[in-house]
């Protein structure tokens, strides 16, 4: 079991986390639930939130990011009228991702020297060499029944991002719709399906979807032939895959992109979206 962190740390660690309302992530029996600062409030050392599905349950492992530096405590949800709650344990651990899989074409390194790693699928390549699919879909008379179910899908799936439509590019909402509702997806798994400089999605088995998101920011490094692109990546969001296409539990995982080079930014973009450039 990790060390626990001394009395006088955690009570300077507990006033800041008063003050800064850091995102959470609560690991409980039936997966994960990320909260960020808006959806949940602190009372009397107690932090309250609300649990509509009531998924999040019994015991569970608290994660949060104090000084870019991930720590956990646990405790147990109690429910309270229409609200969830638990209290901040005195009991604070570092948390230390393992994972014994670290060779791969991107890999992700948290502070405390956990790695994640994954491939980039042959039958899946980043470059996207095709036209703006909403606007196909939308100029396209014969396929106006398509285009409608494409609209109730970007519904759908902002609202469970819970980000504003303006905030994510088209193509990464058209990547996850292509494996979401049409069923192409990577052979393998973990993968990298799109990485454009800014955001990342990594497509996996819910379970590796979990260890993603519990490192919460990371060093990151992709190889791509003999380049090597370095920058940190956070825990935007996670779109669980349902439907006749997935049998198994499988989710999508976004990544936003930090702290990058001006270059390597932009040969990122290009990569992606090549057939602006003519390649």
């Amino acid at each position: 079991m990790p060390a626990q962190l001394n009395r006088i740390e955690s009570e300077y660690i507990f006033k800041s986390f008063l003050e800064e309302k850091p995102v959470i992530t609560i690991l409980h029996s039936n997966g994960l639930l990320r909260l960020n600062k808006m959806q949940y409030k602190i009372k009397d050392s107690c932090i309250f939130f609300a649990n509509k599905t009531g998924e999040a349950a019994g015991e569970v492992k608290v994660l949060f990011t104090h000084k870019k530096r991930p720590l956990y405590f646990t405790g147990k949800i109690n429910i309270q009228k229409e609200f969830s709650f638990f209290k901040f344990s005195s009991e604070l651990y570092k948390y230390d991702f393992i994972e014994k899989n670290e060779t791969g074409l991107i890999t992700l390194t948290n502070s405390g020297g956990g790695k994640f790693s994954a491939d980039i699928s042959p039958d899946f390549p980043l470059k996207l060499n095709v036209e703006n699919l909403s606007d196909s879909l939308k100029n396209d008379l014969s396929r106006q029944d398509e285009y409608e179910d494409f609209l109730l899908f970007t519904e759908s799936f902002f609202s469970t991002a819970e980000l504003p439509k303006d905030d994510l590019p088209p193509a990464l909402t058209e990547r996850v719709y292509e494996i979401a509702e049409k069923g192409k997806r990577p052979k393998h798994e973990p993968a990298l399906v799109f990485s454009d400089g800014s955001y990342m999605l990594i497509f996996s088995t819910a379970q590796n979807t979990k260890r993603i998101s519990s490192m919460q920011s990371a060093r990151t490094e992709i190889r791509l032939g003999r380049r090597q692109i370095k920058f940190l990546s956070s825990f935007l969001f996670e779109y669980p895959l349902k439907g006749i296409f997935y049998k198994k539990e499988y989710s999508i995982t976004c990544l936003a992109i930090d702290g990058i080079q001006e270059e390597d930014k932009r040969f990122l973009y290009e990569n992606t979206y090549f057939s602006k450039y003519g390649k």
